[in-house]
Parts: C-alpha cells; sequence; structure tokens
C-alpha cells in the first residue's frame, strides 16, 4: 500500500515538473493584454457571429460587429456611446440581437447596469431600445 502511494506521488512529481518545462513563457505584456473580444455569439444558422470587442485605439469604448461567416466580412456594425458597453447578448432571430448595457468608469471597476434592453438587426440597423429601471417599466 505505501509503495503504491509513494510511487503514485513520485509519478505526480515527474509530470508536474515535465508539464513545467514545456510550458512556454508568457509575457507580462501579453498576460494582463485584455482580451481581443468580450463577447461572442453565433447566430441560430449559423451565418453570422456577433461580436464584442474594444474601438480601436480606445480600449475604455466597446462596439458591436456582425460577421458574416461565409464571407469574413463584417455585415454591420453597431458603435456604443461613452462608458456605455454591452454586458450580455443573445440572438433573438437569425438576423436580430437583444443585448443588455452596463457602464464602467474604470477599467478595473465594476460594470453597473443600466437598465436597457437593445435590439439591432446584424446589419447594424433598425436598433430599438427599452429601458426597464426601478419604478418605471
Amino acid at each position: 500500500m505505501i509503495r503504491r502511494l509513494t510511487a503514485g506521488l513520485l509519478l505526480a512529481l515527474f509530470s508536474i515538473t515535465a508539464f513545467t518545462d514545456s510550458a512556454a513563457d508568457v509575457s507580462t505584456l501579453t498576460f494582463f493584454s485584455q482580451p481581443a473580444f468580450k463577447l461572442v455569439r453565433i447566430s441560430p444558422d449559423g451565418h453570422y457571429l456577433a461580436v464584442v470587442g474594444p474601438v480601436k485605439g480606445e480600449d475604455e469604448k466597446y462596439q458591436l460587429d456582425f460577421i458574416n461567416l461565409a464571407t469574413m466580412k463584417l455585415k454591420g456594425h453597431l458603435g456604443l456611446v461613452g462608458e456605455q458597453q454591452i454586458a450580455d447578448l443573445w440572438w433573438a432571430t437569425d438576423n436580430r440581437v437583444v443585448f443588455t448595457t452596463a457602464t464602467q468608469t474604470g477599467s478595473f471597476d465594476q460594470p453597473s447596469l443600466t437598465g436597457d434592453i437593445w435590439a439591432v438587426d446584424a446589419d447594424g440597423k433598425g436598433s430599438q431600445t427599452r429601458a426597464f429601471h426601478a419604478g418605471k417599466g
């Protein structure tokens, strides 16, 4: 029994050592950099991706892009205003997404939901919003 336990511990120790020796070094800049995309959702019919990512050159501002998977080209775009960002999104139909918004004042602050629900077509047009705040509806 003790031999099996000792053999198992030695095997685990050698496995961990082998894993750490083969792991690639990750630079500090890469480790602390923002991810390329916050959210990626595929449409129910599989034709489009809804992608939420930072505006180029502005890590604190976000935009919603729609990518046609057949052509890998941008089909539509929706920019957000000020400190608004997309908290979560869902495909309502094959061509329309619904999403909620939040605001974030600093890069390490927790986003605060705005109470707004948006809908927009995959071409970036036809956006509508509905506010659901406390005491209103």
